[in-house]
């Protein structure tokens, strides 16, 4: 699965992009890993991201994708090195400015969930592009060759 939606942004104005996450094919500890960007080419654009299945029990949270990353406030285990290695192996790269938000998350297949961008820096209007992209597959694949925790570790609180 991947979606991407391109929409506009202030500090009083969010953008969205919602989807409902598939039932079939390979689990993490039985959720789906998705890897989340809202990414701007606008100057003086910084982008924050929330993530949330519609019940609002799951809510995932990032500023800077390089950053510090939380689920329901807490905060979330794994170094920047490790984000940087699931985003590269799971979508091919990462945001394309430090400013950008991204999150790896997880959820239970059939849940239905919302990414939700909104501007740091201004009142104005800015465009931003959302995408959810399911990386299962591939971070599961990688991190059983490699071993350790660390996917265990980006996705779960500290």
């Amino acid at each position: 699965m991947n979606i991407s939606t391109n929409n506009l942004q202030s500090r009083t104005a969010s953008a969205s992009g919602c989807t409902i996450i598939e039932s079939g094919g390979t689990t993490f500890q039985g959720s789906k890993v998705l890897v989340v960007f809202a990414e701007s080419n606008e100057e003086n654009s910084d982008s924050t991201l929330l993530v949330q299945d519609l019940k609002g029990v799951n809510v995932w949270t990032n500023d800077d994708w390089l950053g510090s990353r939380y689920l329901n406030g807490s905060l979330l285990g794994g170094s920047s090195s490790d984000v940087t290695t699931v985003y590269t192996s799971g979508v091919g790269r990462t945001p394309g400015r430090p400013t950008d938000a991204g999150i790896l998350v997880s959820f239970l297949p059939g849940e239905a969930i919302c990414a939700f961008s909104r501007e740091k820096t201004t009142d104005n209007l800015k465009s931003v592009s959302i995408s959810i992209t399911d990386v299962t597959s591939l971070a599961t694949k990688v991190y059983s060759i490699e071993g350790g925790d660390t996917l265990k570790n980006l996705i779960n609180a500290k």
